[in-house]
């Protein structure tokens, strides 16, 4: 940090007390120790929902949203990209060759040029570091052993059209 000519470098590492708190919790904490190694101070801050919502519309925040999102196992790729906000995302970021070439990927339909395509939109996306998706979240469920059919759509939502009850 120092090299850069960066110091007292802090900020925020906000997310929503409900839902995943806990996890939020835990991965604010590993977060913030391996800032502190490079010299960045992060303050941990829970947020009741409401708040936490009200705040990230306008991005009246100083640092990182923790938060849930979902479609991150679509088949195609540009579909994710889509979805996770060319436009409009919490961090607030767009870029005009972002947009382009992630309309690229949608269009394309070789798959080598998608693939090279996909290898940009990867270095793009580690430069930019705008939002940094850590793992999906399925939908969940807990049934009873005769609950047979339960399954997932293409995105992590489950689907009860094939459901039934095996007596």
């Amino acid at each position: 940090m120092q090299q850069a000519g960066v110091s007292n470098l802090a900020f925020d590492l906000n997310y929503a007390n409900i839902g995943f708190s806990s996890e939020y919790q835990d991965w604010a904490q590993i977060y913030q120790q391996d800032l502190a190694k490079i010299g960045v101070t992060a303050s941990i801050k829970p947020q009741e929902g409401s708040a936490f919502t009200a705040q990230g519309l306008p991005r009246s925040y100083n640092g990182m949203r923790l938060s849930a999102g979902a479609f991150a196992n679509f088949p195609e790729a540009s579909t994710t990209f889509t979805f996770l906000g060319l436009v409009q995302n919490s961090a607030g970021w767009t870029s005009p060759e972002w947009v382009d070439t992630v309309t690229s990927a949608s269009v394309e339909p070789d798959a080598a040029k998608r693939k090279a395509i996909y290898a940009k939109l990867n270095d793009m996306w580690l430069e930019e570091s705008a939002f940094m998706p850590v793992s999906y979240y399925p939908s969940m469920a807990i049934t009873k052993a005769s609950v047979k059919g339960l399954r997932y759509q293409f995105n992590p939502v489950m689907t009860y059209m094939d459901m039934w009850l095996d007596r």
